[in-house]
């Protein structure tokens, strides 16, 4: 998500853009395909925030605390 976010940006910034101009100039490129998956990146990244609220919520609300040491936890993973 992070990454489609962004990297449609900088092969942008490659293919010809003028250093000294934000705005407002030529460009022969699919101005649109970039926009559009820097648009979808940023939608993704909004879900991913989104979901792990959700699941912190459900978390919390069961209310359920594991109180087991880190040598049950290594004897519960190798059997």
């Amino acid at each position: 998500a992070t990454v489609l976010a962004s990297l449609p940006y900088f092969i942008a910034g490659f293919a010809d853009q003028p250093a000294n101009v934000a705005n407002s100039f030529d460009y022969s490129g699919p101005i649109w395909l970039w926009n559009s998956l820097v648009g979808v990146g940023h939608a993704l990244m909004a879900l991913v925030v989104f979901l792990f609220f959700a699941l912190a919520t459900k978390s919390f609300r069961t209310g359920t605390i594991s109180t087991a040491t880190s040598a049950e936890l290594f004897e519960s993973v190798n059997g």
